[in-house]
C-alpha cells in the first residue's frame, strides 16, 4: 500500500491510497478516495464492500480482517465524519446497515428504496443520503435514530455522487 499527497480540484488536498489485495475471490487494486470510491479509508483500517457484506483491512497488517455478513452486494460505503460508524448499503436487500468500527459489528438495517447504490454523509454527521437507483429517488436517514425520511424524488435511475 502506498500512501500519495494529491490537490483536486474538488478539495485542496486529498490522501489517495493505492490498494492491491485480495478478498476471498475479489481482488482490488487502485486509489482511494473516501469521497468518490466504494472502498474507504478509516485509520487505520480500509473497508472493503463485497458480494455479502464489508471485510475490514488494517493497514497495519495488509490482511483482511473479519468479514461483517450483510447478506447482499455492497455497492455504496461511507463512514460518519467522527470515524466511528461506517454505513454500507444492502443492494439486493433494499436497506443501510450501520457498522460499528470499534467493535466490527452490524447494527439494525435502515429500510431505503430499491436497489441503493450511493451514500453519502453530511459533514456534520447528522444525515445521510442514499441514491435508490430503481426508485429515482434519494433517502435521507437521520445518523441520530437512524431512521429514514420521506424519500426525494431524483429523476431516472440515480447512480453516484459527483
Amino acid at each position: 500500500m502506498h500512501r500519495a499527497r494529491v490537490k483536486s480540484p474538488k478539495c485542496r488536498s486529498a490522501v489517495l491510497w493505492t490498494v492491491s489485495l485480495a478478498v476471498g475471490s475479489l481482488g482490488l487494486t487502485g486509489l482511494v478516495e473516501p469521497s468518490q470510491a466504494r472502498t474507504f479509508l478509516v485509520p487505520p483500517t480500509v473497508y472493503v464492500g463485497t458480494g455479502t457484506g464489508v471485510t475490514p483491512i488494517p493497514i497495519d497488517t495488509d490482511a483482511p480482517g473479519t468479514p461483517v455478513t450483510l447478506g447482499s452486494s455492497v455497492w455504496g460505503i461511507a463512514i460518519t465524519p467522527d470515524g466511528k460508524t461506517v454505513y454500507a448499503n444492502n443492494y439486493f436487500a433494499p436497506s443501510v446497515v450501520p457498522i460499528d468500527v470499534a467493535y466490527n459489528t452490524a447494527g439494525t438495517s435502515v429500510p431505503v428504496g430499491n436497489l441503493p447504490r450511493a451514500i453519502a454523509i453530511t459533514p456534520n454527521g447528522q444525515t445521510a443520503y442514499v441514491a435508490n437507483y430503481n426508485d429515482g429517488t434519494v433517502t435521507p436517514i437521520n445518523l441520530a435514530t437512524n431512521t429514514a425520511g420521506t424519500p426525494i424524488p431524483a429523476g431516472s435511475h440515480p447512480w453516484d455522487w459527483p
